[in-house]
């Protein structure tokens, strides 16, 4: 099953790397920029803890380095998580350009799959309870105590 997983791994990394040769779109001037998607996120707190404090932020070179998405392949993302893979909150939030929204969704949900398979115990059960939802063309994937509250806190960012 390992074996799979790898070669499958490899073919969407390869694809993706290749690209479509497309040229990169200016971002609509109403989409919200990565860098205030993550500061947005930095932000969320519950109970007055802010739990995405500490991750890493992905730029357009570790997008494709740490989750296999090509740069070409999306509008818009925010992603903090561990380059460690031991972070017990995570989130991914994700804007695929219209054609490539089957490669980038596969690609988000075998991120998770394999940082599930890597994870402790106690955080698998996160990893299990993960949150992806699709809202206003984002892909939204969260791993934490609160998914539906931190969700919600998102969608007021995103309208």
């Amino acid at each position: 099953m390992k074996k799979i997983k790898i070669v499958l791994s490899i073919i969407l990394i390869l694809g993706l790397i290749t690209g479509c040769g497309c040229n990169k779109k200016e971002i609509d001037k109403e989409e919200k920029t990565n860098k205030e998607l993550n500061i947005e996120m930095q932000k969320i707190s519950i109970k007055e803890s802010k739990i995405f404090e500490g991750l890493d932020i992905l730029n357009d070179n570790t997008l494709e380095t740490q989750i296999g998405i090509n740069r070409n392949f999306v509008e818009n993302h925010a992603i903090g998580i561990s380059m460690y893979g031991n972070a017990k909150e995570i989130y991914m939030i994700v804007k695929p350009k219209e054609e490539n929204k089957k490669i980038v969704k596969e690609a988000l949900d075998l991120y998770i799959e394999r940082t599930k398979e890597n994870a402790n115990k106690e955080d698998k059960i996160r990893y299990e309870n993960v949150l992806k939802q699709e809202y206003n063309g984002y892909y939204v994937y969260i791993v934490s105590e609160d998914n539906e509250n931190i969700f919600n806190q998102i969608k007021e960012y995103l309208k």
